[in-house]
């Protein structure tokens, strides 16, 4: 990859391999801020730096890479030197990062333009809002996570989740589900419905049942317990069976008592394998709760 190394007379001059060079202490026009404090901002932050170098008439104009294209945005696509107003016919974006501080050759000309190669850059700015962040992480994610290999867009939905995104999360979980990853899929679907305020029915009952086939009983009541308590009569009958197993604190026992009146009346003296027989021929699953609703549609 072709760098930028820096100058051995100098702890803030760089020499770009064409033989141009450019200095930290250049002012970015856009900020008013060095290159150097620019950087060590976006570093203090574990954020990669990007920067844009734009060769005019022998002479190199060091650029802020994210002030370059929210600028190139505002202009609807033309590109300009901003301090000479001239037209751009070339340019080049270059990297660092906190653990590789030299900077390294990252796009150039009208591949910056394409999504997968810019949103990086976006993300990685202090001025990006979380939700404008995960936006872009997401977007990345799922260009990337088709590709192979796959890191960087397993990467961008993970970061994506560490901001809290359930989308992530989800992403994640269907990745690695569909890939038969289980021990991984698992994991992040256990993410989706513990890390979140409301999580969706389905993946409750989902999990516990897969903690329940692999003997973690404990895990899978308190897991159903949460079906059960949204109305879903698969996770109500669990629940029951395994309060009368011994399994559910005392604290339970008016809980229990409440499910057990959830169930159709015509159906509570019934084995759980013909009701559950019956749910399923009515089409009740594992995203139902509406007992009656199943029934009539």
């Amino acid at each position: 990859m072709q760098s930028i190394s820096q100058n051995s007379l100098s702890t803030n001059s760089f020499a770009f391999s064409s033989g141009l060079k450019f200095n930290l202490d250049d002012i970015d026009p856009y900020t008013a801020c060095s290159i150097g404090e620019l950087q060590q901002d976006h570093f203090e932050l574990d954020m990669d730096y990007y920067l844009c170098l734009v060769e005019e008439n022998g002479h190199t104009f060091v650029f802020d890479a994210f002030m370059f294209l929210v600028d190139y945005d505002k202009k609807g696509g033309e590109i300009r030197n901003p301090l000479t107003n001239q037209p751009i016919t070339h340019f080049s974006i270059y990297v660092s990062s906190k653990e590789a501080p030299d900077f390294q050759l990252y796009k150039e000309d009208e591949a910056l333009f394409q999504d997968e190669n810019n949103l990086p850059i976006y993300w990685n700015n202090p001025l990006a809002i979380p939700e404008n962040k995960i936006a872009f992480l997401l977007k990345y994610g799922e260009v990337y996570l088709s590709q192979h290999p796959p890191n960087k867009g397993i990467r961008a939905l993970e970061m994506a989740s560490e901001l809290g995104s359930l989308n992530a999360k989800i992403d994640l979980y269907e990745y690695y589900n569909d890939l038969g990853d289980r021990l991984q899929a698992l994991y992040w679907l256990k993410k989706t419905v513990t890390e979140v305020a409301d999580p969706k029915l389905n993946d409750i009952i989902f999990y516990a049942s897969d903690l329940q086939a692999n003997n973690y009983h404990e895990e899978a009541f308190q897991f159903f317990l949460k079906g059960a308590e949204k109305g879903n009569l698969f996770a109500i009958m669990e629940v029951i069976d395994y309060y009368g197993e011994g399994i559910g604190t005392e604290t339970n026992h008016q809980i229990i008592n409440d499910l057990r009146k959830k169930i159709p009346e015509e159906w509570r003296n019934a084995s759980r394998d013909s009701f559950y027989e019956h749910l399923e021929r009515i089409g009740y699953n594992s995203s139902s709760t509406s007992y009656l609703d199943v029934l009539n549609n």
